[in-house]
């Protein structure tokens, strides 16, 4: 899955973007804004958000990543009730 420069009227700016249980080889969002995302149960090789904006806490519990989660120059501005932006 591939989504870039998700930004403008039509951008996912009031949703939350649900990967629970999905298996992926890659998943690559890049330069988008989003309310969230959550990935409980996600099966993926990589998961890149570099570059995004994220207003909601990236969940990704019980997640299985065998290679690299990029947050390069993304802003993870929603944190939950601990304080956390990232939460496994």
């Amino acid at each position: 899955m591939v989504g870039s420069n998700c930004v403008g009227p039509s951008a996912l700016d009031a949703e939350l973007v649900c990967l629970d249980q999905a298996t992926a080889m890659a998943l690559t969002i890049t330069g988008c804004r989003l309310a969230g995302l959550t990935g409980e149960m996600l099966t993926a090789d990589t998961l890149d958000l570099s570059g995004s904006t994220l207003t909601v806490p990236l969940r990704l519990p019980g997640a299985g990543m065998t290679g690299a989660l990029s947050c390069r120059g993304a802003r993870l501005t929603g944190c939950d009730h601990d304080g956390r932006s990232l939460a496994g």
